[in-house]
């Protein structure tokens, strides 16, 4: 059993990032339908300055997290937008 842990463990560290932005906001929590629950995601690291904005950002590796963010209305309404 601790063979079939170790080797999850190792395949989510290959999986490939997604990165989600939130524009305009510099750090923002957004609950996400997950069924009868909510995920609460936390974007942050964004910044206003006189030339310019970074938009708040959340990185994540899992896949179930990506397709609820992907099929969530903040996404479809592009509140939330797919940038890596």
């Amino acid at each position: 059993m601790n063979k079939n842990m170790k080797i999850s463990a190792i395949s989510d560290t290959n999986r490939s990032a997604s990165t989600y932005a939130v524009y305009g906001l510099t750090e923002c929590e957004m609950l996400i339908p997950a069924g009868n629950a909510r995920l609460r995601i936390h974007f942050s690291g964004g910044s206003l300055s006189a030339l310019g904005s970074v938009p708040a950002t959340f990185t994540t590796r899992s896949h179930i997290v990506m397709r609820l963010i992907e099929g969530s209305p903040q996404f479809r309404q592009g509140r939330i937008r797919k940038i890596l």
